[in-house]
């Protein structure tokens, strides 16, 4: 897989950066310089910590699998205990994930202005592939020396619970209030500022609203029936990643957090998968 390196500081040509209004910008190496320096600020400013702990993974209740039947690869119940940790209170933005194409001469850097007209800059990320996002948080790591990584599903799930707890949205208070808590009922073409809605108890934005999210685990439907219990990392091989998080559609079926689905890493055009950063605690 492709890994950014620190070398991209320097280059010498101009770069184009799309700012999300259809306006466009030329930075010098210098400004680029600048923008990246502001993007690691907030990168940092932007990590919550997530206190460890233990807690059964897994669908909840049983009568919550009435709402999606369908949620027969979540559905086994197993202990889970995680170590400290820190993940983002947002999703990754179009802007700060620009910066980084740009900066990485990564194939957004061409974006079709079509696709983002009308968009904020803090609208979050979304068709990119597993690789992308997880080269992304790869390059925070080699800029900062920082342990920057996509999140595990368990650390994904435990985050979204609030440190386990037994909910199914992963909303400010277990409910869905649109316009409030989540998107409204009208159909919107993209998802709104990470910061648009309440956050979670833990004060983490749009794990229910916005896109659902890559996590580092391979997919397996049988992983839950043997995962260690101690800080699983998802199977050691696979075909496809675990995508986890709320699928942005008006059936609130789709906003139920213990949702699961898996897609292969590579394919670039999945335009309801976005990704946050986490981070381990040293």
């Amino acid at each position: 897989m492709k890994q950014p390196l620190t070398g991209f500081l320097w280059i010498s040509i101009v770069l184009l950066v799309i700012i999300g209004t259809g306006c466009s910008k030329e930075l010098s190496r210098a400004e680029l310089k600048e923008r990246i320096n502001e993007l690691l600020e907030r990168a940092d400013a932007n990590m919550v910590f997530v206190e460890g702990g233990s807690f059964i993974m897994g669908n909840q209740p049983p009568n919550y699998k009435e709402l999606v039947p369908t949620l027969v690869n979540n559905a086994h119940q197993h202990k889970v205990t995680l170590s400290d940790y820190y993940i983002s209170k947002y999703e990754t933005t179009l802007v700060d994930f620009q910066i980084f194409a740009q900066a990485t001469n990564n194939y957004i850097a061409e974006i079709n202005t079509e696709k983002i007209k009308g968009r904020s800059p803090k609208s979050p990320i979304n068709r990119v592939s597993w690789e992308d996002a997880n080269n992304y948080c790869q390059w925070l790591a080699d800029l900062t020396g920082k342990p920057y990584r996509l999140p595990t599903e368990a650390e994904w799930e435990y985050a979204a619970r609030s440190r386990g707890q037994d909910v199914k949205y992963a909303t400010d208070d277990n409910t869905l209030k649109p316009a409030i808590n989540t998107e409204p009922i009208e159909f919107l073409s993209w998802a709104a500022s990470v910061d648009a809605y309440l956050p979670n108890p833990l004060g983490i934005y749009g794990m229910e609203s916005g896109y659902a999210e890559w996590v580092s685990d391979w997919y397996s439907s049988d992983y839950f029936f043997h995962s260690p219990e101690k800080d699983p990392q998802g199977p050691a091989e696979g075909t496809e990643k675990v995508i986890r998080g709320a699928h942005k559609n008006r059936d609130q079926t789709f906003k139920y957090l213990y949702k699961r689905k898996s897609m292969e890493p590579i394919p670039r055009d999945h335009s309801f998968i976005g990704f946050r950063c986490a981070q381990s605690a040293i």
